[in-house]
């Protein structure tokens, strides 16, 4: 009786297996040819040749099925160009590529060079790399893709974005640039791009990608220039002026604030978007999106905007931190409107100087001395770590050293 009910449970698992092969036998369409092409240096580089030759074959039989249809999809050219660079590299790897022969699709008229020599006018559609895609890319990607290169990926120029295969000309909505943001995963932390500019993306790639400006100039630079920068405020003055009753303290209510949440990633060294928040001249100089502070003009400025999100391109800052309190933003808002001065040191001391500047004024003399001469002892274990110090106290005064008391006195 067991031995017929598992013979019944083959016949009956059986129809199952079938019905899922002719699943499987589902039109191909470019990304999946893409994401076989791409497979296949991946599976190279973990050693895995013979994995790759059968990825690239299953890419290879997806385009000779898409070149046999009615209406083939666009950018099969691009495709097949790509397929015909795996190929190679499996034959540098010493795999026989001898019955991989990569079909060769007409030249469609929506595949751009990988290596563009000019500027060529914008695409038929009108969208212009320089003025629309380039600005969109920089605010949206620049700080992990544009002046970095997270996940191996940078596009510091056109002819770079090109070459990285991340967009497929002709092929808009199937382009890796446009799947990851399609599926939230890019920009990362949460971050939303307007459905209007991806819609502008997928139409300026079908078009062909075209570029009408430098394609080896530096991206960041091409979209600065095509991006109008606001009208300069009042200049901030460059001596300390006197607050008065009420007014926020850059030194001792900003300062503070913006150490803590923004020069880890905006400090005088590799800053994000090249802005540096270090001083109150480099916050004034701005970075690639101009600059982070118009004084007298908080709704104008960068910081605030950027702070609580509303009307800018890309993400609130600060990335990956929870929001800041109203309450400060409405403080460092309030510091611009009031002319963005400077109260302690100059514009060119940094904003750690003008930190403790500033919260020494508010303390009380044994308050500070108490916080110096710690700084002192610690000061004192970093030069000579092991040997006690002599210490001798007085009115207004710590002296460390390692004289004999007698010399100290």
């Amino acid at each position: 009786m067991v031995a017929g009910r598992r013979g019944l449970g083959v016949a009956l698992v059986m129809p199952v297996v079938m019905a899922v092969a002719v699943v499987t036998a589902a039109e191909p369409s470019p990304r999946d040819v893409r994401r076989q092409i791409d497979a296949v240096d991946t599976l190279l580089t973990g050693k895995n040749p013979g994995r790759a030759a059968a990825s690239l074959a299953e890419a290879i039989a997806g385009l000779e099925a898409m070149q046999a249809l009615p209406q083939p999809p666009a950018g099969l050219k691009f495709l097949s160009e790509r397929a015909e660079r795996a190929r190679a590299e499996l034959q540098k790897a010493g795999v026989d590529v001898s019955r991989l022969v990569v079909p060769t699709p007409a030249a469609s008229p929506a595949v751009a060079p990988a290596r563009p020599q000019a500027a060529r006018p914008a695409s038929a559609t009108g969208i212009s790399f320089a003025r629309r895609v380039a600005p969109f890319l920089v605010s949206n990607c620049g700080r992990c893709h544009v002046a970095g290169r997270k996940g191996g990926f940078q596009m510091s120029s056109y002819e770079q974005l090109l070459r990285s295969a991340k967009v497929s000309p002709g092929m808009g909505k199937t382009s890796e640039l446009v799947e990851v943001i399609l599926s939230g995963e890019m920009p990362p932390g949460g971050g939303r791009v307007a459905a209007d500019d991806v819609s502008m993306l997928i139409a300026w790639i079908d078009a062909g990608a075209k570029c009408d400006a430098d394609p080896t100039a530096d991206l960041a630079t091409v979209a600065r220039a095509a991006v109008p920068q606001p009208a300069a405020g009042p200049v901030a003055a460059s001596r300390p002026l006197p607050l008065k009753p009420g007014d926020v303290s850059l030194a001792a209510d900003v300062a503070p604030v913006i150490l803590a949440q923004c020069v880890n990633c905006h400090g005088d060294r590799d800053p994000e978007s090249n802005l540096r928040l270090t001083n109150l001249e480099a916050m004034l100089k701005g970075g690639r999106a101009g600059s982070a502070v118009v004084p007298g003009k908080s709704a104008d400025s960068l910081l605030v905007k950027k702070l609580r999100g509303a009307g800018i391109e890309g993400q609130r800052m600060p990335l990956g931190k929870d929001p800041l309190p109203e309450a400060q933003i409405a403080m460092i808002a309030r510091w611009i409107d009031q002319g963005a001065r400077i109260d302690l040191l100059s514009p060119q001391d940094s904003l750690e100087t003008l930190a403790a500047a500033g919260r020494s004024k508010r303390l009380s003399d044994d308050q500070l001395s108490k916080i110096r001469f710690t700084a002192g002892e610690k000061l004192w274990a970093r030069v000579i770590p092991d040997e006690p110090p002599v210490v001798k106290t007085g009115a207004g005064f710590a002296l460390v050293g390692n004289l004999p008391s007698e010399r100290m006195e």
